[in-house]
């Protein structure tokens, strides 16, 4: 178990909190930063830090250490003849790997549903492709990531079942993360025990499909995990939903 937080921490959730991060740099948010290089006329470059302070305001804090040595001899002998600087152009870094932010978002999807119901909601086999997305997440396992941008209303947080069209049906995880600066609300599809299963991936893939109205159901709060007879309570709801 160890050896899997660790895994999910430094492959994932890392990644996710940098996306965060360097979307909120590029927006000008107060309270954040984001690694780059700092390219003058001359075409020095020197590593650097971007920070971003106050109302939009941004402080250059240069790295010599991770910088080429000529670049750095050539910077401080500008500074030393008083040299104008001039114009000078930034690249930014996110420090992120394409797709691991996403995967992240899954993960928290999966792991949310589970402390709600128990093991009964793993008793779901196209649930084995979310595991081994999750579990590799170097490889784009999914045929789209079943990430739902939209404004949820507050009932809509937890687990909810989409029911229409038939072809998207899924359980529906909705959250929120919060950051320094904002907080933003995510939904995630999860495939259900049976039809459409993970089909509903390929369903989103289709691009007829990639802005849908769907019909949604909030499966009811209550204390799953200590009552026996509600051990089994996904699959319940599941099929009540035909």
């Amino acid at each position: 178990m160890q050896k899997c937080n660790n895994s999910g921490g430094t492959l994932l959730e890392k990644h996710l909190v940098n996306k965060l991060n360097f979307e909120e740099a590029l927006q000008g948010l107060a309270s954040t930063s984001i690694n780059g290089k700092v390219i003058l006329q001359n075409d020095t470059e020197l590593t650097a830090k971007i920070n971003i302070v106050g109302d939009g305001g941004v402080y250059i804090e240069t790295n010599p250490n991770r910088s080429k040595p000529t670049s750095v001899s050539r910077i401080l002998s500008m500074a030393n003849n008083r040299e104008e600087i001039g114009n000078f152009s930034l690249t930014l870094k996110g420090n992120y790997r394409q797709g691991r932010p996403e995967v992240a978002l899954i993960r928290i999807a999966y792991l949310l549903a589970y402390s709600t119901f128990g093991f009964g909601f793993l008793l779901n086999f196209n649930l084995q492709m979310i595991r081994d997305q999750i579990k590799s997440p170097k490889k784009k396992l999914l045929k789209h990531w079943g990430i739902i941008s939209s404004n949820f209303p507050n009932e809509n947080l937890g687990v909810n079942l989409i029911y229409e069209p038939k072809e998207l049906k899924s359980f529906l995880i909705v959250f929120d993360l919060k950051t320094r600066n904002r907080s933003i609300r995510y939904g995630v599809l999860l495939p259900g025990p049976t039809d459409p299963g993970i089909e509903i991936y390929n369903w989103l893939m289709l691009p007829e499909n990639q802005k849908v109205n769907y019909c949604a159901k909030k499966i009811p709060d209550d204390d799953y995990l200590k009552k026996p007879e509600l051990a089994f309570a996904s699959s319940t709801y599941w099929n009540l939903l035909r």
